[in-house]
């Protein structure tokens, strides 16, 4: 929740400010020159409110599916792992139990160095430091079947791995993907242009100045909704290392049941 929370200690501030500043309008211009504003800036408002309402929808569902789909990929990946597992175990040894370590290994790099770069935007050290998903690919590629079943077994290791390429880079690209300067310009550019004109309106009623500004709360509780939301894997409701943690508890069980050792 500490991303929320600073949010939302930033945003009490611009409030504050923007209910002096209302304050300081209305004992500044006089109220008969307000209050010929009122027909129009309520004309305004009305259609301003709906569109940039829509529109705040709109980025939110499209934030609500990116993170999803971020879920979905990270699923896929776990389970694309946790096949090419068990498929070298059938491989004779000394490639069979070395490829075996190595994706236990490799799945253990994900939780403990890979989630913690992506959590805070280490996209460059993910690309300079590589994966242990290499080393895999690479003694793969040298093993010779000497078989038909050490083909076949051999072939969807490869086919496995390659799956399990794609499906990290996906999960990389995820953690990279942002709401973007243009939507986020947007995003502030249609709240000035809502919450502005609500300073200029003169009206005698209290429940009409309460519903504006529980409508101006409303929208800077969206913003800070939707920053919190736009980084897949961090916030207050970030993608979760969960599958991969379980499957590391079952590939640690299963070498210790067959009495080998479990990478550190």
């Amino acid at each position: 929740m500490t991303s929320l929370v600073s949010v939302v200690l930033l945003l009490v501030p611009v409030l504050g400010i923007t209910l002096l500043l209302a304050a300081r309008i209305r004992r500044s211009v006089p109220r008969e020159l307000l209050r010929t504003n009122n027909d129009a800036a309520v004309t305004y408002l009305t259609i301003i409110g709906v569109i940039y309402g829509v529109f705040l929808a709109f980025v939110i569902l499209s934030l609500w599916q990116q993170r999803t789909s971020a879920q979905d990929h990270v699923e896929t990946e776990s389970a694309q792992l946790y096949v090419l597992f068990r498929l070298p175990r059938e491989l004779p040894p000394p490639i069979g139990p070395q490829l075996v370590q190595q994706i236990v290994a490799y799945n253990k790099e994900i939780v403990s160095v890979e989630w913690p770069l992506m959590t805070r935007l280490g996209f460059d050290e993910l690309d300079r430091s590589g994966s242990k998903l290499d080393r895999i690919w690479e003694d793969s590629v040298r093993f010779h079947p000497n078989s038909q079943v050490e083909q076949v077994l051999y072939q969807r290791v490869l086919e496995a791995s390659e799956r399990l390429y794609v499906a990290r880079r996906m999960r990389l690209l995820d953690a990279e993907a942002s709401l973007g300067s243009l939507l986020w310009a947007l995003v502030i550019l249609g709240g000035i242009a809502t919450i502005v004109p609500t300073l200029f309106i003169h009206v005698e009623h209290v429940s009409f100045l309460v519903v504006a500004k529980s409508c101006m709360v409303g929208l800077l509780t969206l913003t800070a909704y939707i920053y919190d939301l736009q980084r897949p894997f961090r916030g207050s409701w970030p993608v979760e290392p969960r599958s991969y943690i379980l499957i590391q508890e079952r590939m640690e069980q299963i070498l210790r049941e067959q009495g080998a050792s479990v990478p550190r």
